[in-house]
């Protein structure tokens, strides 16, 4: 069971924005030849796509926040020491965590309440709270790597003390 949780810790966001990208890629494809060399449009497909990249923006920031590649000012980082660096880090890092519990509770009211007007989506019929869950799974993940990088810049904190 550790073994899942550290494959799914490793590997989560990248398997599941790759498989996105590349239903991105062939969908477009596959609506561009269904639209001018056959001469037929698919709601389905481009509602899809939509989703898929909704969802791919979503799961992205999780992965941008574990890989530490989302926008930060690291002006100050060179010319600070360690502890003044973690500060600055840590409350950043607080912030986005704030921000994104905010936006967690905000989401999860969304769903409560599209599922109670019983939301469909146009073309697929399919209820909305579905995808907007997307938004809940992206913040969630993002929750927990924020804490994960805090944790990880403690432990680093206390290795460079020492």
């Amino acid at each position: 069971m550790i073994k899942v949780f550290r494959f799914l810790d490793k590997y989560l966001e990248e398997t599941v924005i790759v498989c996105l990208l590349a239903y991105l890629v062939l969908g477009v494809n596959f609506e561009v030849f269904r639209r001018y060399i056959l001469n037929r449009s698919g709601a389905y497909t481009e509602e899809a796509i939509r989703l898929a990249l909704i969802a791919m923006v979503y799961l992205g920031v999780p992965y941008i926040i574990k890989k530490r590649k989302h926008i930060a000012c690291d002006v100050f980082s060179a010319d600070i020491s360690p502890k003044k660096d973690f500060v600055l880090n840590t409350i950043g890092n607080l912030f986005f965590l704030l921000f994104s519990c905010i936006m967690t509770y905000a989401t999860f009211h969304l769903i409560e309440m599209q599922l109670m007007l019983d939301k469909k989506t146009e073309a697929m019929h399919l209820p909305v709270a579905f995808f907007t869950s997307i938004m809940l799974i992206g913040f969630g993940l993002s929750i927990i790597r924020l804490i994960q990088n805090i944790y990880e810049d403690i432990t680093k904190l206390k290795k460079t003390t020492a």
